[in-house]
């Protein structure tokens, strides 16, 4: 056995992650895992078990993400997720992980906490700015979110009965469908804004219908979008179902009025359909792939937060509105364009494409 061959196998990185949560960083994270098993063994460990558990010196260890591990979303979990950071500052070789900016600014308490890493990695150009602008002097790479396999498929037969369901509406009503996602954080997710536009878009189109993808939280603006002419999908989908949930939709809104990335709207490009976003923010770095939006304000988006505290952007009414009626009279040249996109999309953003890169990050840092 060569000593290359000899290293891999003695060799771990600790992946740690909210591994038995349904949230957008545990799916990210199991991809993440798949990939790095390639290339070095991963034992993975869910955030929780921090409190508990008894590691040996010596460890290379990643957290996503690496803020809400190691302080939480709230001052009362502050004084005991940062005993976690104590015990992983005693016991790491390499200490890093993953982290996002919903804001313009993140907090001293951040600061300090990413300036005890050796590594921290970012979807996009506008979380590295703000994380730097915010004083952290450690290593960021920008590292964006990636794309699942299920969606560079051709195939748009459709077998999940709902969706199934809602086609037929679809071609019957020759109904024109736009797509929002609301899965949490009503107003950072520019929902309110999606309710003023489409209320305006539905009186004048009359065949025009909204639907909404929630998950298990039912945020209070889910029910002003549901008095709409509206469909609400609220059940977890599968990758199969998520392609064919954007291909039966004509158009997709994602107005957030911050994020570090903001999945939804790489998926929706990815598959060919008109996304609307602001000008502004993680955007900017795929910004020639979208119908992009004016940004006329920055709000704050997460009062009370004790890791984001700066401002995000804020769409104009008037702009969204003018933007969404152009697309909707003018939806087949739309879809001709996105189509191109598609491709140009699905090829930069594949997770096959990203997790390599993870891989030379992580090897040029240390961890592997």
């Amino acid at each position: 056995m060569s000593y290359a061959e000899n290293l891999f196998r003695r060799r771990y990185l600790f992946y740690v992650y909210p591994k038995f949560k349904q949230v957008s960083f545990h799916y990210i994270s199991q991809i993440h895992i798949q990939h790095l098993r390639n290339h070095i063994r991963v034992q993975e460990l869910d955030e929780e078990v921090l409190d508990v558990v008894k590691l040996v010196r010596g460890r290379d260890l990643l957290l996503h993400p690496i803020l809400y591990t190691t302080m939480g979303d709230t001052l009362e979990q502050y004084g005991k997720k940062i005993q976690r950071l104590k015990k992983l500052l005693r016991i790491k070789n390499k200490l890093g992980g993953f982290e996002t900016a919903d804001s313009d600014r993140i907090s001293r308490w951040a600061v300090d906490i990413l300036n005890h890493m050796d590594l921290v990695i970012v979807p996009s150009t506008f979380a590295k700015n703000t994380i730097q602008n915010s004083g952290v002097v450690t290593p960021v790479e920008v590292l964006p979110h990636g794309i699942p396999d299920e969606f560079l498929n051709p195939n748009r037969i459709v077998t999940h009965p709902q969706l199934a369901e809602l086609l037929d509406f679809k071609i019957k009503h020759k109904a024109i469908f736009i797509l929002h996602h609301l899965p949490h954080s009503g107003y950072r997710k520019g929902s309110d804004l999606v309710y003023e536009v489409m209320k305006k878009v539905q009186e004048k189109y009359p065949n025009t219908y909204l639907i909404v993808k929630r998950l298990n939280v039912l945020d209070h603006m889910l029910g002003k979008l549901l008095s709409l002419r509206s469909f609400e999908i609220g059940e977890e989908l599968s990758w199969k179902d998520y392609v064919n949930l954007y291909d039966i939709c004509d158009i997709c809104l994602v107005p957030s009025r911050g994020g570090g990335f903001e999945v939804p709207a790489i998926e929706a490009i990815a598959r060919g359909v008109p996304t609307l976003v602001p000008d502004a923010g993680c955007f900017k770095d795929y910004i020639q792939y979208t119908v992009p939006i004016t940004v006329n304000s920055y709000p704050e988006v997460l009062p009370e937060n004790p890791i984001h505290i700066g401002r995000g952007f804020e769409v104009s009414l008037e702009d969204f509105y003018d933007k969404l009626t152009h697309v909707i009279e003018n939806l087949e040249d739309y879809k001709r364009k996105f189509g191109k996109y598609a491709k140009e999309v699905r090829e930069k953003y594949a997770w096959g494409k990203i997790c390599n890169r993870l891989v030379e990050i992580l090897r040029h840092y240390g961890f592997m």
